[in-house]
């Protein structure tokens, strides 16, 4: 983390929220990809597909903000009952470890499963389709072969 983000403790308790931050920023061309495949599965699979896209998206969204929230201030400056319960709403986004402290438990974990098993779900006749006989080819072969070919 750059230097002039207060004392040394207070890096120590942000540094983290940072690190999220950065890895976000990192995986960019990631996210740029997912939102080209999300107009390909559209167009292929109809309308409702962006729905099942739109759970990653906010996933990564809510962890983008609840990072931010905590790394601008770490710990709550003001001890009321719903504030705490909203600071442990952010450290529940980031870390599923906190799930137990926050009404709703892991919500962006929730998300990311359902988005994972909607995707497969969706996927599942690609991956299962024949290739001919003698053609042995992996899964995530199968896969980008149909993406190729659409």
């Amino acid at each position: 983390m750059p230097q002039g983000y207060g004392s040394e403790e207070e890096r120590r308790a942000r540094g983290p929220f940072y690190a999220i931050l950065k890895r976000i920023e990192a995986q960019k061309e990631f996210f740029e990809r997912a939102w080209k495949i999300q107009v390909r599965c559209t167009a292929l699979f109809g309308p409702n597909v962006e729905e099942v896209f739109l759970l990653m998206h906010r996933a990564r969204r809510e962890i983008e903000v609840s990072a931010e929230m905590l790394w601008h201030d770490p710990r709550p400056s003001v001890a009321t009952p719903d504030n705490l319960e909203t600071w442990n709403r952010f450290r529940a986004d980031v870390w599923p470890s906190y799930e137990s402290r926050a009404k709703g438990g892991d919500r962006v974990g929730h998300k990311l499963s359902e988005f994972r098993a909607k995707m497969e779900s969706l996927c599942r006749p690609i991956i299962d389709r024949g290739y001919g006989r003698g053609q042995r080819k992996s899964v995530v072969q199968r896969v980008a072969d149909w993406f190729r070919m659409s």
